[in-house]
């Protein structure tokens, strides 16, 4: 399996983003297309800017992350339960 197809199924997002980097910059490298070189650039910044745009591992508190996963919940008993009405 590949780098991307793993970190797909790994479900870490910043994995997921950090193999697309790669596999685009491998394929911009590999491309004779101008207009393909054009638009896989384009993606390409767009990536790297998904990742710069993310709180760094190391700086990740996991009672935040619990946090978030707890409000994700309620917000998910609160709709489910107004469909319930």
């Amino acid at each position: 399996m590949g780098k991307l197809l793993d970190a797909v199924r790994g479900g870490d997002k910043r994995a997921i983003l950090l193999a697309l980097r790669d596999e685009t910059a491998e394929a911009i490298e590999n491309s004779a297309s101008g207009r393909d070189i054009a638009a896989l650039s384009k993606r390409l910044m767009e990536i790297c800017d998904s990742i710069d745009a993310m709180p760094s591992p190391e700086d990740a508190n996991p009672i935040d992350e619990m946090a978030a996963l707890i409000a994700e919940y309620d917000e998910y008993e609160d709709e489910r339960l107004e469909d319930d009405d």
